[in-house]
């Protein structure tokens, strides 16, 4: 059975991978379907003329989910956004989300005594008890990850 594969399926198939429609997992799978299909010469190509284009795509979405480590893919949104902008032309804005707000918020409940002497060494250092704080978890954190 034939299989055929246009330059706009590859053109949405991107917008669904960076807009994170389709995971890099599903892209790899759709290319490689497509990809035994054209070993087994059973793919077209539509519009022909773009074959080059759409097949150099469908080889850079087979590689789409390879992951450096465990927990780390090779390629980051951007890469995406790039490739899709210098094979096909089309300039795609990231959307992202920043907060201004810590992602975890925690509730220390601190003794009289530790709390007066956190109020003087605020005082001395001229900074907000959070940010103090904060800085303090922050530098026994990273001692005892460097310690790991």
């Amino acid at each position: 059975m034939i299989m055929q594969v246009s330059a706009n399926d590859v053109k949405k198939i991107f917008q669904q991978l960076i807009d994170e429609k389709l995971s890099r997992e599903e892209v790899a799978e759709w290319a490689y379907t497509r990809i035994q299909a054209y070993d087994n010469d059973e793919l077209e190509f539509f519009p022909q003329e773009e074959e080059s284009r759409i097949w150099e795509t469908l080889q850079y979405f087979e590689g789409v989910d390879l992951k450096e480590d465990v927990n780390t893919y090779l390629h980051i949104k951007s890469d995406f956004v790039q490739e899709l902008s210098e094979k096909w032309g089309i300039q795609v804005e990231i959307k992202t989300n920043i907060s201004t707000y810590p992602k975890h918020k925690y509730v220390v409940t601190l003794p009289d005594t530790l709390d007066i002497t956190l109020r003087k060494i605020q005082r001395k250092e001229g900074l907000p008890l959070n940010t103090l704080i904060n800085k303090w978890v922050r530098e026994k954190v990273q001692q005892y990850a460097n310690a790991m």
